[in-house]
């Protein structure tokens, strides 16, 4: 995913921001027992 998101040049900032956003939302989706 990461290299996807290099090949489409974004501004620092809205690659930071997209980042976070990705690497957050994944954490979420991460099956846990319970």
């Amino acid at each position: 995913f990461r290299a996807a998101l290099d090949s489409v040049e974004l501004t620092p900032e809205q690659d930071a921001q997209f980042w976070a956003y990705v690497t957050h939302a994944a954490t979420f989706m991460v099956n846990t027992p319970g």
